[in-house]
This record gives structure tokens, C-alpha cells and sequence, in this order.
């Protein structure tokens, strides 16, 4: 039986939220999200992610960071499990590219880097000048080496969406307190995307080796990047609702709407839902299989990581294969 979803009485104003009803919330907002995609984690293969975890720590270790070496290996652990989880049907030299390209952006989204370092970051790329954070160095090495796995168009859409990404992390931090004017109705998507990194990730599903032929997937990008985006939020709604975090899509949303943010958690559901079924009708063939792969793991991906906190308010067992559960209970330990 499904939750029952919260009334707008008992959500509409998060600033006195209690923790039961964040929680009803987002179990309720991520069942039906379940429901509406018809996503199934069953029969889902995770591969070992123990052959990653050397070379990804080999090669961040010639970075010289200025880290905390637990704090690295957590970070490790995290974009390792990224690329095994939601790119698991890809070669290894591959997964570890983008396990990689992970803990750069984790590092960034976690402002690692200060925030002059990454307002700097583009125009030091595209000058070919020293970064100023050997995070961001790291980063650059990796942006580097996109054409060698991914075709021209999609190996500059991953550069392009990582420099719009750090641009737009630093421009959240330096406007926290900026107030979001209720006719600016286009600001919420047009931020969401820059701070997603959803086209990076998505392309990243398709290299090509696999998929030699750009025209077989990249009609579907706009759409599975909005889905990544909007499926995150959805999924992190209780962590940063717990944490007091109002600078995001689903309260810039609620402003522009006039909608209390309980309806608005539950539209993005259905845009979630609308992103996908338009994918899956334009893709065929090898490249549909990838799409059901890729999505499957992602979601897999959220319920097992706890950076997103998922395991808090909702069964993740019940969504869970049987023979997945204690095999994920033990990779979870490792990430806390």
C-alpha cells in the first residue's frame, strides 16, 4: 500500500515543519515518483566497486590536495559507488573516468575549493593558466581526457555543463540572501540546470566506443538531464529541508508559483515522470537497454548512498532485490 500523502495543512509552510512531517513528505513524494517512472531496482547487477577504488586513489593521490586523507577516501568511496552504481554496464577505464570526474564535483558541491577559485575556474581553463585549487587542477586533467572516451559534441557538452556547474556554485554561495522576485518565473529552471550538472551526467552514459553514432542518443539529453535534476531533488528534499536549506529549485519554485512547497514536491514528480516516458518513446535498441540501466541505477544510487539521507525516511529494503540488501548494507557502512 502506498503512503498516504500529506495534506497541504500539515506541509504547506516548511519554516515550521516538524521532522515527521518532512519525512511523511518526501516518503510519500519519492513513492509515487516510483510509481509514475515504473522504475524497478529488481534483478538490478551492481559490479564489485573494490578493482575501482585503487587507480581512482592512485590518480587523485598525484593531485597533491590539501585534504584531510580521510576526507579523500570518503570521497573516494562516494564517486567510486557513483560509477559503479549508475554506470555499471560500462567498461572500467571508463567507470573510473567518471568516478574521477565524481569526486571533483562532490568536492565542489561541498565547497572544498573557496569561492575565488572557482569564479576563476572557466577563464583559467580557457586561458590554459594554473587553477588556483589543486582540486580544480584535478578537475581540468580530467575535463582533458573526455575525447577519449566520448565523441566530440558530447566530450565539449561535458566541459561546457562542468563550467556552468562550478561558475553556478560559486554564484549560489555569493547570493544566499538574494531574494527571488515571484515574476522571475523562468529563474528556477534556468538556475537548476546551470547547479544540476545533468548534462554531463547524462551523456556520460553512452561513450563511444558503445555508441559511436551521436544521433542514436543525444535527441534525449534535454530530457534526462532534466530528469537527473529533478529526480535529485526530489530525493535530497529531506536532507536539505532538515538542514534549513531554502536555496534550491523546490522553494525557488514555490516562490514563483505561489504554490505551498508540498504541491510543488509533488508537480516536480510529475515532471520527472513526463521527462522520462518522452525519453523512453525517442530511444530504441541498444541505447533504450542503456537509458533503463542508467536510470535504474541512479535510483539505486540514492537509496544507498547516505549523503542523501533516503534510508531515514523510507524502507529502502522494500525497493531493494533480496540478494542486493546485505551485500548494500555493508557498502553503506563504509560511506559513513
Amino acid at each position: 500500500m502506498e503512503p498516504a500523502q500529506p495534506t497541504p495543512s500539515e506541509c504547506c509552510s516548511l519554516t515550521v515543519l516538524q521532522q515527521e512531517s518532512i519525512a511523511a513528505l518526501s516518503r510519500a513524494a519519492v513513492s509515487e515518483m516510483m510509481k509514475m517512472t515504473n522504475i524497478s531496482l529488481q534483478g538490478i547487477h551492481i559490479p564489485p566497486a573494490e578493482g575501482l577504488i585503487q587507480p581512482v586513489g592512485d590518480a587523485i593521490a598525484k593531485w597533491n590536495l590539501q585534504m584531510a586523507p580521510e576526507k579523500v577516501e570518503s570521497y573516494i568511496l562516494s564517486s567510486v559507488h557513483l560509477a559503479v552504481t549508475i554506470y555499471g554496464y560500462m567498461e572500467p577505464n571508463v567507470q573510473c573516468q567518471i568516478a574521477l570526474y565524481a569526486f571533483c564535483t562532490f568536492c565542489v558541491d561541498d565547497f572544498i575549493p573557496d569561492t575565488r577559485a572557482l569564479e576563476e575556474f572557466a577563464t583559467r581553463l580557457c586561458a590554459g593558466k594554473p587553477q588556483l585549487d589543486p582540486l580544480l587542477g584535478g578537475l581540468a586533467e580530467v575535463l582533458a581526457c573526455m575525447p577519449d572516451f566520448y565523441l566530440p559534441y558530447a566530450a565539449q557538452a561535458i566541459v561546457i555543463s562542468t563550467i556552468q556547474f562550478v561558475n553556478s556554485t560559486a554564484f549560489d554561495k555569493n547570493t544566499r540572501s538574494m531574494t527571488l522576485h515571484d515574476h522571475a518565473i523562468l529563474f528556477p529552471e534556468y538556475r537548476r540546470i546551470a547547479n544540476g550538472i545533468g548534462e554531463a551526467f547524462t551523456v556520460f552514459a553512452w561513450d563511444k566506443h558503445a555508441f559511436p553514432d551521436i544521433s542514436s542518443f543525444v535527441q534525449v539529453v534535454p530530457d534526462v538531464m532534466r530528469f537527473l535534476c529533478y529526480a535529485n531533488d526530489v530525493f535530497s528534499f529531506y536532507k536539505e529541508e532538515r538542514a534549513g536549506e531554502q536555496n534550491n529549485y523546490m522553494h525557488d519554485l514555490s516562490t514563483v508559483t505561489r504554490k505551498d512547497v508540498s504541491s510543488v514536491m509533488f508537480d516536480v514528480v510529475q515532471d520527472v515522470a513526463a521527462c522520462l516516458h518522452r525519453a523512453r518513446a525517442v530511444l530504441d535498441g541498444d541505447a533504450l537497454d542503456v537509458l533503463e540501466h542508467f536510470i535504474q541505477g541512479y535510483t539505486f544510487f540514492h537509496f544507498t548512498i547516505p549523503r542523501y539521507e533516503v534510508h531515514r525516511y523510507l524502507d529502502v529494503d522494500h525497493f531493494l532485490p533480496s540478494d542486493n540488501r546485505e551485500r548494500t548494507a555493508t557498502e553503506t557502512a563504509l560511506f559513513r
